[in-house]
């Protein structure tokens, strides 16, 4: 199904606001699958400048480590005044990180960047479904994606890949909001392949794609589904986190773009990095 979205898509513009500078008690500190963890956060001054696909910079107590780590907005609470994220340890900085215990400080910047663009009610601009395709630590800005289409009165469909049963997560999280389907590399949970098995399949039923992970995985959704409205969030090396340095600028159809300024959100298409 192809249907034209440009008139009824909500721009996400909550990165354009000035960033700020906050402190959080942490509520908990979890792992939820094999080297990934929830990191609960109380934040007081919570407001809905948040928005699904952006990102905060974390601090780390460990001042010798000097550039804050970049974690995606899993989810968040208002009324509860809690933030979520959820990161995966990949390094010295995010194992201490994994180590961090309830009640500590937690320093972070955000939230950061443009998120995904959001279509309008589905009472005014009419039901659309919506294919989310996460790969590995693409599935946590999902979530929030998932919660605003869903109360927004849209259709979702979650595809998510992963390497192994031991790296699946979050399925149970998406499943409050729509069909989700699984594929791991080698088999041991869900359909055996990458998530490109069912790309075509499930983009036949749908009019607009989000779509976050590696590069790889990108590529892959933006050549199998040339003609659906789609929405890819990038992952990138990060120093700032707010557009100074151009550390993380990557090469577009209207020239050098900033991943965590300009980003991480760009529609398909506009990409030209990586072949996309």
């Amino acid at each position: 199904m192809t249907v034209n979205m440009g008139a009824n898509i909500t721009p996400n513009m909550a990165g354009s606001l000035a960033p700020k500078v906050k402190s959080y008690r942490i509520i908990s500190n979890q792992s939820i699958a094999e080297n990934v963890f929830m990191l609960r956060l109380h934040a007081p001054d919570l407001d809905e400048t948040c928005s699904p696909g952006t990102f905060v910079e974390v601090q780390l107590k460990d001042r010798s480590k000097i550039l804050r780590r970049p974690i995606s907005i899993h989810d968040w609470a208002v009324d509860a005044k809690e933030l979520r994220l959820i990161y995966k340890v990949v390094g010295q900085g995010t194992k201490d990180m994994s180590e961090y215990q309830q009640g500590e400080m937690l320093n972070i910047i955000g939230p950061l960047g443009q998120g995904f663009p959001l279509p309008e009610p589905a009472e005014t601009s009419g039901e659309k479904t919506c294919l989310l395709v996460g790969g590995g630590l693409g599935m946590p800005p999902l979530y929030e994606l998932a919660k605003q289409l869903f109360s927004r009165g849209h259709q979702v469909i979650a595809l998510l890949g992963f390497r192994s049963r031991n790296d699946v997560f979050g399925v149970e999280m998406l499943e409050k909001f729509g069909k989700v389907v699984v594929t791991t590399e080698d088999g041991s949970c869900g359909t055996a392949g990458r998530v490109d098995v069912k790309l075509k399949e499930l983009g036949a039923l749908a009019d607009v794609y989000y779509a976050c992970g590696p590069l790889p995985l990108l590529a892959c959704v933006n050549a199998e589904l040339p003609e659906l409205v789609g929405y890819l969030s990038f992952e990138a090396s990060m120093a700032c986190g707010m557009g100074a340095c151009y550390g993380c600028a990557i090469a577009t159809r209207h020239g050098l773009r900033r991943v965590c300024k300009d980003g991480p959100v760009f529609q398909a298409g506009e990409v030209i990095v990586g072949g996309i």
